[in-house]
């Protein structure tokens, strides 16, 4: 994980609301494509642990506990007020 990625799980784990990536974009001064691979990577190397994080251009995104999510089966994404 680099430092941009470590930074972008803080922003997701803190945020209250949803946020896009074109919010966590700006804020991180690259593309919305870079933060929706960063993504990608944190839920890659989370998900096992239950945690997964969803970030789009229409939904917005945040870090939650997945409900139900099992080692061997890929993290379900929290719906919106989980």
């Amino acid at each position: 994980m680099n430092s941009r990625q470590g930074a972008l799980l803080r922003a997701l784990l803190e945020a209250s609301d949803y946020r896009t990536s074109a919010d966590y974009a700006r804020r991180f001064g690259c593309s919305d494509r870079t933060i929706r691979t960063d993504v990608k990577a944190l839920n890659s190397f989370f998900e096992h642990e239950g945690l997964a994080t969803q970030v789009g251009r229409q939904r917005g995104g945040r870090a939650a506990p997945c409900a139900g999510s099992r080692r061997g089966e890929p993290p379900r994404a929290p719906a919106r007020g989980e």
